[in-house]
């Protein structure tokens, strides 16, 4: 008992995993809409749901009415199924409403619609008018015209549902079966396991109120159900037609009519009833005035006053009403196909309506509904034939009440139609012979026996005791005594009857009889209890007997068979029957017998005997497993084995499964447990288990990589792994076919593997698949690829910001005097053009080019389709030529410039000067040993004096002479120009007034070297949105930087000196300002000479560049007032030198003028002292030393 509870208590908490079970499903049941809600719930309770399952709603009315034949539908309803399920339809009971709910069986098929396509219909909308009939009589006409517009309608037909698997969604089933006379049915279905009691009925309606139908079969024209026949009056035949055959008009003339009908209760307004009007109609001529069906028709002519109402063509579908009233249908009829047309009257609301094939085409009020007895169809009373309608005519029917839409969807039948069914067939006769009415009878079992008579045939006769059936005899003889057996099971009064069908269908009940069953006598079975699962194989059964004489015997019965018999057993006193079997499942029951040899069994009882635990084995997972990943599968395989195995389940990460048993193989996903329970129980409740625990040679345990990102970006593959401790000796990342080979980090048994990946150059945006190679050795090679994944590289697309709408760079063209923008065409056109060339952040791929001219578009941009991701990085180069009207053709070049995501967007001014106020200039520069330096930027600052800050107004790029073209303002402008390349500032040249003697003479050229710079920094580097010059006056002894940040954004730059010794921590000299344009100045102390100062440019705390200064001490420096008397003595020894022969004299005066030449300082080049002094000393000591030397020759 303990097991059973911790099952059930198992299965409270398992609910989630077994949803599929039906057991636990209940519903919910809007009356108002007839829908059927279906939910899981918890054991089965209501308010315990907690998962929707389907919704099934009724379509046909709760009492359907259908009209007999073969293959009816007898019921529609609709289907949202939330999930595919399997035998949806499990059990369908029918009850005979007329025989006090009397449940039979009957054949039947589920179909749904099928969808075959759509078709194009009109679109239409109704109009009505008024205006005067032929005798001034008021007429009113509405019709629907069509709207020019057209829509598309789905067709289906009934199809054959597969009752195995129910697919998601929504889905229409019909029930289809045949249908009887007369009959009244009650289904009552079992919808994914709930059994839906608040539906339905169909009764055999379409005979209800049917007054007359014509089927129109011969020219006799009778009326199938009452007496009024057609008569023909011209021009008529039979056709095969709709269904069976037709009546025909085939020329102009008067149709077929019933005269005269009022003894035959035909419905008529006087009435205040409904009705129905019902034909199939073959249309082959006639399109005005043309009588299709009318009653009481007594004119020729339409619209006229009290003419009866009628149904025609008349330009379109047409209906008039006596007094002229007429409704226009519509102007749609059809030629040479069967159309079947419908009329209805409400009379409540004198509302008529027409249906073709089956739907509602169109309605109105309408009154004065005439009365009349007299029926016509193609023709009036008078034999009017109103003009030439020919066609032919099928299956008229007339209803004293008006169909419902599913009626007369059901008479469409699909477009199959629909005849009368009726049978003459009289019914049978039931007889009741014994026991007599009111019998007391003292056995339990007792023979009831009567007599069925059929003028043709009995079918079945069945015995039915309180209402419900006991038995059937399918073949009893007509006319005969047939005897039925039935036990009685306790005490108490009983009725009979005995129900004969024939073959017809027609079932018959005798008037039921009374019988009582008198005896005390009783059995009670005590133990074991129903459906008792017993694990051991020896049970003790036993019961109690009770009568009010004294029992004869008590036997115990198994399995049908009698299996001992106690002949002495204790009245009203426990019998016990101990038995030892084998395992296996049984019944059994216990028969008491009394005194008057009575006898009773007990209801029989189930048990079963289940000895032995299922046996259980793992064969995977097992031992070491090669490779696994987080998020992957692995394989799980389990045999159990019972001969009453019932369920079977596993264990992993505290979570049970069920499975079915002896599955091939289960993939599971792989977590952090390494080890699993594999469970079975049998059927009476006996379980086992197995338990494998596993390790996995090589275990990945997570990957990082980037998702998306741009071509030619960098990101970093890693991953993680944890091995059996074998090392890892090779991690290779296949990335698009190429195999790379990542760093490996090992911490233990747990490795990290990474490798930096450029993404390669796509047209589109394109998925690059890549997976991880592993490879251990350990004496054995061991090589694992993980699961293959993808990096989306997207394209990088540059336009002229057309498309795209991500702004790098906004170029604005500008008069370089005024700074105001060139506005085009209003005041002049400019161009612009613009290369740009786009690298990997290390300079090498080269990602993209662009190439754009801009006619008259000022200003003009370069535009990503990204912004690009933070930490992404290109290297850039732009050279941009651009001009106006009256000006410099000039370039603007940017070279090895790293772009981030924060320079989108970036604004660039350029500058164009005037022709009229330009010069041009042949720049050339050529670096310290004198030779060409090519690819340098010269970027040319011009100083906006009433702003107090230079700014960069032109960078050409010199070519492989070291030549480049220049614009400049001759005389009155200063400038600064920086000569930088791939970002190294090669030389600067501070405060230039540009100066040409003749320039309509030769070409104006500036030659520019690094040897005549005043500064050459070491290290130099220039960071985003600030632009700078750093230079030194050893004259001045003054350090100066001009500065401007492009995007106007107020900083605090610092120029800091400071000594480049051991400690670099001697401060030289400093100056700050807080602007977004200025310049910095120091001056270094004159006490700091022959030392190397280096000078530090910073905004914000941000070091933006830097340069080394060597400060070299002067003449002047050394010998202060004394210079001028130390130069006239070293010219003095020349004299000593030359009027001395003696070569000793003349030596020492050398001597003495070296040394005075040395101690000048030689490195000073900047007057006639210095190096230029003791060069001319030295030229002409050595001139003298020769004509002395010829001299002594």
């Amino acid at each position: 008992m303990k097991k059973i509870f911790l099952l059930m208590f198992v299965m409270v908490f398992l609910i989630g995993s077994v949803n599929a079970l039906e057991w636990d499903n209940v519903k919910q049941y809007n009356e108002e809409t007839k829908t059927v809600e279906i939910k899981n719930s918890l054991l089965g309770i209501s308010w315990l749901s907690y998962g929707e399952v389907a919704e099934i709603k009724l379509n046909t009315e709760l009492n359907h009415y259908v009209i007999a034949g073969k293959n009816r539908m007898v019921g529609e309803f609709t289907i949202n199924n939330y999930d595919t399920y399997s035998n949806v339809f499990k059990k369908m009971e029918l009850f005979n409403v007329k025989k006090n709910m009397k449940e039979f069986e009957r054949d039947f098929t589920y179909k749904y619609q099928k969808s075959i396509g759509f078709e194009t219909v009109d679109i239409t909308k109704r109009v009505c008018e008024k205006y005067k009939d032929d005798k001034g009589g008021d007429v009113s006409s509405c019709r629907a015209i069509p709207t020019g517009e057209t829509k598309q309608v789905e067709k289906f037909e009934w199809a054959e549902l597969d009752l195995k698997e129910l697919p998601k969604g929504e889905i229409t089933v019909g029930i289809f079966t045949d249908v009887s006379v007369g009959e009244r049915v009650e289904w009552i279905p079992t919808f994914f396991g709930v059994r839906i009691n608040e539906w339905a009925e169909w009764t055999e309606g379409l005979n209800i109120d049917l007054k007359s139908y014509w089927t129109m079969d011969d020219t006799s024209y009778m009326d199938n159900v009452s007496n009024n026949n057609l008569t023909e009056t011209a021009n008529m035949g039979n056709i095969g037609g709709h269904i069976g055959n037709a009546i025909n008009k085939t020329s102009t003339g008067a149709g077929v009519r019933a005269i005269n009908t009022s003894s035959l209760s035909l419905p008529k307004a006087s009435d205040n009833t409904n009705w129905t009007h019902n034909m199939w109609f073959y249309h082959t001529a006639g399109t005005s005035n043309s009588l299709v069906w009318g009653f009481s028709v007594n004119t020729e002519n339409w619209g006229g006053s009290n003419n009866g109402n009628m149904l025609g063509i008349d330009g379109g579908w047409k209906y008039f009403a006596n007094g002229g009233t007429s409704v226009s249908f519509g102007t749609d009829y059809l030629y040479g196909t069967w159309e079947m047309i419908t009329i209805t009257y409400d009379d409540a609301n004198t509302n008529v309506s027409m249906y073709r094939n089956g739907t509602l085409y169109n309605y109105d009020t309408i009154s004065d509904v005439s009365d009349g007895d007299d029926v016509f169809v193609g023709s009036n009373v008078y034999g009017y034939e109103l003009a030439g309608l020919l066609g032919a005519f099928d299956e008229v029917g007339i209803w004293s009440r008006k169909l419902s839409d599913a009626e007369i969807t059901q008479l469409y039948n699909g477009g199959s139609g629909m005849t009368y069914v009726d049978t003459f067939d009289n019914p049978p006769t039931s007889t009741l012979n014994e026991p007599v009415n009111d019998a007391t009878v003292f056995l339990s079992t007792i023979s009831f026996n009567g007599t069925g008579t059929d003028d043709t045939a009995i079918q079945n006769m069945s015995l039915y005791v309180n209402e419900s059936l006991q038995v059937t005899n399918s073949s009893p003889l007509n006319n005969t005594l047939t005897d039925f057996s039935h036990t009685f099971s306790e005490a108490g009064l009983y009725n009979w009857t005995i129900e004969v069908c024939d073959e017809a269908g027609v079932c018959v009940n005798a008037t039921s009889r009374n019988i009582t069953y008198q005896n005390d006598l009783t059995i009670t079975l005590n133990d074991p209890i129903n459906a008792f699962n017993s694990t051991s194989q020896t049970i003790i059964f036993n019961g109690t007997g009770s009568d009010d004489t004294t029992l004869q015997n008590m036997s115990y019965i198994l399995n049908g068979s009698y299996n001992g018999t106690n002949s002495s057993p204790i009245n009203n006193s426990l019998t016990q029957f101990p038995r030892t079997l084998a395992d296996g499942f049984y019944n059994w029951t216990i028969e008491v017998c009394d005194e008057v040899g009575a006898c009773i069994n007990a209801t029989s009882r189930n048990f079963s005997i289940d000895s032995i635990t299922p046996f259980v084995n793992i064969t995977q997972p097992f031992g070491t497993l090669d490779f696994g990943e987080t998020g992957g599968n692995f394989t799980f395989n389990a045999s159990s084995t019972d001969d009453n195995l019932n369920t079977c389940w596993y264990d992993y990460e505290f979570t049970n499964t069920t499975y079915t048993c002896n599955t091939d193989t289960i993939n599971i996903t792989i977590s952090t447990g390494r080890n699993i329970t594999a469970w079975a129980n049998d059927s009476i409740g006996n379980e086992n288990s197995s338990q494998s625990i596993f390790i996995y040679r090589i275990f990945v345990n997570n990957q990082s990589f980037t998702t998306s990102l741009l071509e030619g970006i960098s990101s970093i593959f890693s991953i993680n792994i944890d091995t059996n401790g074998t090392d890892i000796t090779i991690g290779n990342l296949s990335y698009n076919g190429t195999e790379n080979i990542g760093t490996i980090v090992q911490n233990t048994n747990n490795f990290n593997i990474s490798k930096t990946i450029v993404a390669p150059s796509v047209d589109v945006d394109t998925n690059i698949s890549f997976f991880w190679n592993i490879t251990q050795g350990d004496g054995v090679i061991t090589i694992a690829n993980t699961t293959p994944q993808n990096q989306t590289i997207l394209n990088l697309d540059v336009d002229n910001c057309s498309i795209n709408t991500n702004t790098l760079y906004n170029f604005s063209i500008v008069d370089e005097a005024s700074q105001s923008l060139i506005i085009t065409p209003l005041t002049e056109n400019t161009t612009g053009r613009v290369d740009l060339n786009i690298f990997d952040s290390t300079g090498t791929i080269k990602i993209e080019n662009f190439s754009q001219f801009y006619n008259t578009t000022n200003p003009f941009g370069v535009c990503f389709n990204s912004t690009m991701s933070s930490g992404d990085e290109y290297l850039i180069e732009v050279q941009v030529e651009y001009d106006a009207d009256s000006h410099e053709k000039e370039f603007y070049n940017i070279q090895n410039d790293t772009i981030t995501t924060d320079d989108f967007p970036t604004n660039i001014t350029l500058y164009d000067l005037l022709t009229t106020s330009s010069q041009t200039f042949k720049i050339i520069f050529k670096d310290s040993s004198f030779l060409p330096v090519v690819d340098a930027l010269i970027q040319i600052q011009r100083k906006y004096i009433d702003e107090g800050v230079f700014r960069t107004v032109e960078i050409p790029k010199t070519d492989v002479n070291g030549e480049t073209l220049g614009h400049f303002v001759l005389d009155d402008i200063i400038y600064t120009l920086i000569v930088i390349k791939n970002g190294e500032t090669l030389g600067t040249f501070n405060n230039v007034k540009v100066v040409c003697q003749n320039p309509s003479l030769q070409n104006c050229e500036m030659p520019l070297n690094a040897v005549t710079t005043t500064i050459q920094p070491e290290d130099f580097t220039q960071l985003e949105d600030f632009t700078f010059t750093l230079s030194y006056n050893q004259t001045s002894r003054v350090i100066e930087s001009i500065y401007t940040i492009p995007s106007s954004t107020v900083g605090t730059v610092l120029l800091n000196a400071t000594l480049f010794d051991s400690l670099g921590n001697t401060t030289v000299c400093t100056d700050t300002v807080v602007s977004s344009s200025g310049t910095l100045q120091c001056i270094v102390p004159s006490n700091f000479g022959n030392a190397t100062i280096i000078a530090k440019i910073s905004k914000d705390g941000t070091l933006q560049g830097q340069g080394t200064i060597k400060i070299d001490q002067q003449a002047s420096d050394l010998f202060g007032a004394n210079l001028m008397f130390l130069t006239l003595f070293l010219y003095m020894t020349l004299i000593g030198v030359a009027i001395s022969n003696n070569p000793m004299i003349t030596g020492v005066f050398l001597m003495i003028g070296a040394i005075l030449g040395i101690s000048l300082n030689m490195v000073d080049s900047t007057g006639f002292i210095g190096v230029g002094a003791t060069v001319l000393w030295l030229f002409i000591a050595v001139i003298i030393v020769l004509i002395k030397g010829a001299k002594r020759g």
